[in-house]
């Protein structure tokens, strides 16, 4: 019993060991490699392969990796292969899927590993420490554009990380030529790596003109934009004029919520019904649970705004109740059609709503994508043209340009448009294994003066003066009733308790109506003009206010949601017009190329 199952443990112990050894259909007999560098650190690298399939395999899978590099050149002689790219590496995909090769086989790969790095030094890695399958026999030349000093320069063989040179392998290095071949079988995982360190100004320094052009654009479409934005669209500064005066320059509270705003709200529309109310016109009966509107005069005199909304509640009936309006379509649509009335009101200066400068910003940022899009890339033209990314492009991008809404191109929404179909691509670009680490930096600087662009453009339209002054006069009143002592605001409520009540609609679009009523408290008993309640109080103007709310949004009841839902989202959204080492080999492994492969 005992002897099985040693024998047991001794055959799990050969498998599990010798996994990675028989993984692979084929092993190497010699590999040949000829690199030829250049003064612009350019390695022209000839790798001769001579494989022997042990079992019928389709053919070789050669992936070199690459660090502040590119690859280019790629070519294999009089064989038919596919190059593509994931993850920081090349692979080069060789042989035909409808034919097998077994035996002795032998490969040529040519290709240019160029380095992008301003290093005084050389450090390649002749063999990758990637092959999981034995290599015989290698046999290297290394040609530098001049000689170097052989007392630095070092070789190391072994696996990743391995110093120094402790055999293995016989060398020579005479004048700018380094010539060698091993004196053992390379076992799988293990690699032959050449490091030299050289004199400042052996290597010519790199420079990468697509980057540093496409840099230069980023920051002249950058600088347009804000030079754009901060001459015709930075807005000038808010002061606020604390005291206790309604503005003179609005007609209504409607038209000083849209200043405020920058739009029509909800909360304007409320406001001014209240501000109706107090001038006579209707008449409020509040409840806690429901409200009631009383026509008092007609509407001859008053602003077009104003009279259609009241022609609107009170236009079959002089007593109109909370659920008339509730269902009224009629009263929904009057309050779309006034909130649009804020076309005739000057919130923006007229050259900062310019369509042309409008879409010129956005152009800047979409400018800004594609420079984003050819760093994410690495200048790769390759996942633009290739058909299965074609197919990925498009099942990410349609949908979006599907469901974006129309009024999102001239709206401050138009940035979602460029930034979602940058940010599809830029995920498929990372997933596909384009993105390489040599322009992590530039990614990060196009992304920041994405947003800037993105921001200056939306924030293109300049507030008009008036609007600023509005704006000041509301700060300070909101300002004055926050900080205002009790007494100071009950004193001038003995001398025109009325005031309450004109102020009112103004503390609601300013969002104080919880404080204007605590400091008005002492009066609250008293019978306003504007509601038939006597027991008047915060909670059922809070109960007022809520479903007078509720009756101007879109719902089921008023037809707003099936039959009216465009109207009301483009009159919602037009509030903005256009809105390694140091010396000796390095370790193995640790410089550029090498890499491995593996059968198909």
């Amino acid at each position: 019993m005992k002897n099985i199952v040693k024998l047991f443990l001794i055959a799990f112990v050969t498998l599990f060991c010798g996994t990675t050894a028989f993984a692979e259909n084929f092993y190497i007999k010699n590999y040949n490699v000829d690199i030829e560098v250049n003064k612009n650190k350019q390695a022209h690298v000839v790798e001769t392969i001579d494989t022997y399939f042990t079992n019928k395999s389709h053919g070789l899978v050669r992936k070199i990796p690459y660090e502040r590099a590119s690859i280019t050149g790629i070519n294999v002689n009089d064989e038919r292969y596919s190059v593509s790219k994931t993850n920081d590496e090349v692979s080069v995909k060789i042989g035909d899927a409808d034919k097998y090769v077994e035996g002795d086989k032998r490969y040529i790969i040519k290709y240019d590993y160029n380095y992008h790095d301003n290093k005084d030094e050389f450090y390649h890695n002749i063999i990758g420490t990637k092959w999981n399958v034995p290599i015989n026999h290698v046999k290297f030349k290394i040609t530098l554009p001049d000689k170097i000093n052989p007392d630095v320069a070092g070789l190391s063989i072994g696996r990743y990380g391995t110093k120094g040179f402790d055999g293995g392998a016989v060398f020579t290095i005479n004048g700018n030529v380094i010539t060698g071949e091993t004196e053992r079988i390379l076992q799988p995982k293990e690699g032959i790596t050449f490091r030299t360190p050289v004199e400042k100004g052996y290597f010519n320094t790199y420079y990468n003109w697509m980057s540093i052009v496409t840099i230069l654009l980023i920051i002249i479409l950058t600088v347009i934009s804000y030079y754009t934005w901060s001459k015709i669209g930075k807005d000038d500064i808010v002061i606020p004029v604390v005291n206790f005066e309604l503005p003179e320059s609005v007609k209504n509270v409607f038209e000083a919520d849209i200043y405020y705003n920058d739009e029509p709200t909800d909360t304007g529309l409320v406001a001014l019904i209240l501000e109706l109310a107090n001038k006579g016109y209707l008449k409020i009966e509040n409840t806690e649970d429901d409200f009631t509107f009383h026509k008092l005069k007609n509407t001859d005199d008053l602003e077009d705004n104003e009279k259609k909304l009241l022609d609107t509640i009170f236009k079959e009936k002089e007593i109109v109740t909370k659920d008339d309006l509730y269902n009224s379509s009629e009263f929904y649509k009057a309050c779309i059609d006034v909130k649009s009335s804020k076309q005739d009101i000057a919130i923006y200066d007229k050259v900062s709503i310019d369509p042309i400068k409008t879409r010129f910003m956005y152009r800047c940022t979409i400018g800004i994508m594609f420079c984003l899009l050819a760093f994410a890339s690495g200048f790769n033209i390759e996942p633009f043209f290739n058909f299965e990314a074609l197919i990925g492009w498009g099942t990410l991008i349609l949908p979006i340009l599907f469901f974006v809404k129309e009024g999102w191109l001239n709206e401050d929404k138009a940035w979602v448009a460029p930034w979602g179909v940058a940010g599809l691509m830029f995920i498929l670009l990372l997933g596909l294994g384009y993105t390489t680490s040599e322009y992590v930096w530039q990614i990060v600087f196009a992304i920041i003066c994405g947003i800037i662009t993105t921001v200056c453009a939306a924030n293109l339209p300049k507030v008009s003066k008036t609007a600023v002054q509005v704006k000041g006069q509301l700060e300070g009143l909101k300002q004055y009733i926050e900080v205002a002592e009790k007494h100071q605001i009950e004193q001038m409520a003995k001398e025109n308790p009325q005031q309450f009540f004109n102020v009112l609609p103004y503390a609601y679009i300013l969002g104080v109506t919880y404080i204007w009523f605590d400091k008005f408290s002492s009066i609250l008993e008293t019978n306003p003009q504007m509601f038939e309640s006597t027991n008047y109080n915060i909670r059922y103007f809070s109960n007022l206010v809520s479903s007078m709310s509720y009756a101007t949004t879109p719902s089921y009841a008023n037809g707003g949601i099936d039959r009216y839902s465009h109207s009301s989202s483009s009159s919602s959204s037009s509030s903005r017009s256009h809105r390694s080492s140091s010396g000796g080999g390095g370790h193995s492994g640790g410089g550029g190329g090498g890499g491995g492969g593996s059968s198909w």
